[in-house]
């Protein structure tokens, strides 16, 4: 059985590690690799989906990558993603003020709250190609460790 995808959830403005990070995770889980921008009534979507497949040539990206661009609200959308995803790779802008999180903290927040997935928040200014950093995971009390530990543990050790 294939494993899920690895699920980029694309945004304007994205920097280009964000989908770095995602190709990275798809091509070491033998996964699709699936791009998928929501947005309520986005007219920009193709010019979005343009600057994702120019960074996945950049990168030489030669396996198998699905596109879904959806008019709806992003946090329903990846939720919805999530049941079938192995990974959710979301953007985390870091600007002159500090973390900037993907579109205002309340999608990133809400998705990575109920999830039904690992969810990966990737900083702009701390990952790019050939380079590394640390895993964190966030822990709260409703949630099982064993799990979340487990994978970033592996992820840690992967890198």
């Amino acid at each position: 059985m294939r494993q899920g995808a690895v699920v980029l959830a694309a945004q304007h403005g994205q920097h280009p590690e964000t989908v770095w990070a995602a190709a990275e995770e798809a091509s070491r889980r033998g996964a699709l690799l699936r791009v998928v921008h929501a947005a309520p009534d986005d007219r920009r979507s193709r010019a979005l989906v343009a600057d994702v497949r120019e960074v996945l040539r950049t990168l030489r990206w030669r396996a198998e990558v699905e596109v879904d661009v959806v008019e709806a609200d992003p946090v329903e959308v990846l939720l919805t993603e999530s049941d079938d995803a192995s990974l959710l790779v979301l953007g985390v802008d870091h600007g002159p003020g500090g973390p900037r999180p993907w579109r205002h903290h309340s999608v990133l927040d809400a998705v990575a709250l109920a999830a039904r997935c690992p969810t990966i928040a990737v900083p702009s200014r701390l990952l790019g190609a050939g380079h590394s950093a640390g895993i964190v995971v966030a822990i709260d009390e409703v949630a099982t460790a064993h799990g979340l530990l487990d994978f970033a543990f592996d992820a840690a050790r992967r890198r």
